[in-house]
């Protein structure tokens, strides 16, 4: 009988120990895709922001950062990486793509670095802009 329920009681153990780490692994895996959603929402929203804005004021906006608003709109929504210079988890990088007659291309990113549920988080969103007919 003690035997018994020495084994029941290691079973139990086990599968409750299981279960535990099961549900810490699924809330892991849940705030790691809620900060990647908020990174890749807030990288299109930047591209909506510069796609109405003249495009020769496009250049002057390489290095600058942006911030990434958390889940109901408040600032601050991601923690910037430890030593960012502008506090900022966003960073916009312009390149000349093209010049032509039609005006000059634009290949703009988006990028996001933070410090949240892995060691270090990281999204990057690229796009071109050029003038508009």
């Amino acid at each position: 009988m003690i035997v018994e329920l020495m084994v029941f009681l290691g079973a139990a153990v086990l599968l409750l120990s299981g279960a535990l780490l099961s549900a810490h692994q699924h809330a892991q895996q849940r705030r790691v895709h809620s900060e990647r959603t908020l990174a890749l929402t807030a990288c299109r929203n930047t591209f909506e922001r510069l796609r109405s804005l003249d495009v020769a004021t496009i250049a002057a906006l390489d290095g600058t950062g942006f911030d990434v608003p958390g889940i109901d709109g408040q600032p601050n929504g991601l923690t910037p990486t430890a030593g960012d210079a502008d506090g900022l988890p966003g960073m916009i990088r312009v390149e000349r793509y093209r010049t032509a007659a039609s005006g000059t291309v634009y290949l703009v990113t988006t990028a996001v670095r933070w410090a949240g549920a892995t060691r270090g988080g990281r999204f990057d969103m690229q796009c071109l802009i050029g003038s508009r007919r």
